[in-house]
Order: C-alpha cells, then structure tokens, then sequence
C-alpha cells in the first residue's frame, strides 16, 4: 500500500498573501514619514558659557535670613512675643517690639543696624492668639518701616 503524503494544499489551505500587508504598512510609513514636524532645537536650552580663563565672578550677596516674631497665647488673654531670629530678651508688648525692631533696622546715614528694611519680617501665630495681638504687631513691624512682612499659622493649627 502506498501512502501518500498529505500537503497544505490537499488539505484546502492556501498559503498567506501579505501583498496587501505590505503596501498597507508602506502606506502608513509614508504618510507619518510626511505629516511629521520636527523642531530644529527641540529640547535645546540656549546657554552662553563665558570663554576659558574669561569668567567673571559674581559677588552675590548671602540668603537673607528672616526675623521671626512668635506669638503665642500667655494666660487667658494675653500674648508672649518672642523674636527667634536675634537672641535679645523678650519683648512684653507691641510697643516694645517696635522700639527693638526700630534699633535694628540699618540706616544709611549712620551706617548702623542690623537688617535692611526690605528684609523679611515672618509673624508666626501658635495657637489660639487674639487677632488683635497680631494686628499690634504687624503695626509694630510696619511702624519699624520693614516692607517685607507675612503671618503664618503652624501647620498643626490648619
């Protein structure tokens, strides 16, 4: 008995005619080849480096540190102020604390001082201060002639 092989085609299978795959997948590369815009310097930052043995160098003035006013509450209506920045004793009232902020400010004309007036003053309120303690101080700070001035709450007070 003779037995014969059994092929693809015997079976009914053709085999696979990927002319149209083909001029499909060159259709679509042509077509993003030509609809694509490409950037001349993208993702390029423009930068100007001084020549070698050329640069100048910048004095840049130091990170001006903040004078930091804490209020907290004191007894039942009351407020301690206390100045974290420079180690002096601590204020009693508002006034005070301008006379003090006042004595630090730098003048010009005397050369004296510690700190420019646009220097920055931050209020921090802990607890539950009276608005009016901190409205007394921010007066005091802006009396004092400081422009840079913001009040801030603890976070665990938010």
């Amino acid at each position: 008995m003779h037995h014969r092989r059994h092929t693809a085609r015997d079976r009914g299978l053709q085999p696979l005619n990927l002319t149209s795959m083909l001029d499909v997948c060159f259709l679509l590369l042509v077509f993003f080849a030509l609809t694509a815009s490409f950037a001349i310097d993208e993702g390029v930052l423009p930068t100007e480096l001084p020549d070698e043995g050329r640069g100048v160098a910048v004095d840049a003035p130091p990170p001006v540190e903040p004078i930091r006013i804490v209020l907290t509450p004191q007894n039942t209506d009351g407020v301690r102020i206390e100045v974290q920045s420079v180690h002096q004793p601590v204020p009693a009232n508002s006034e005070r604390l301008y006379l003090m902020l006042d004595s630090w400010r730098f003048d010009q004309q005397t050369g004296q001082g510690l700190f420019d007036a646009s220097n920055p003053v931050v209020i921090r309120v802990s607890g539950a201060v009276r608005w009016q303690h901190v409205v007394d101080v921010y007066n005091a700070v802006l009396r004092a002639k400081y422009t840079n001035v913001g009040i801030v709450g603890n976070e665990r007070d938010a």
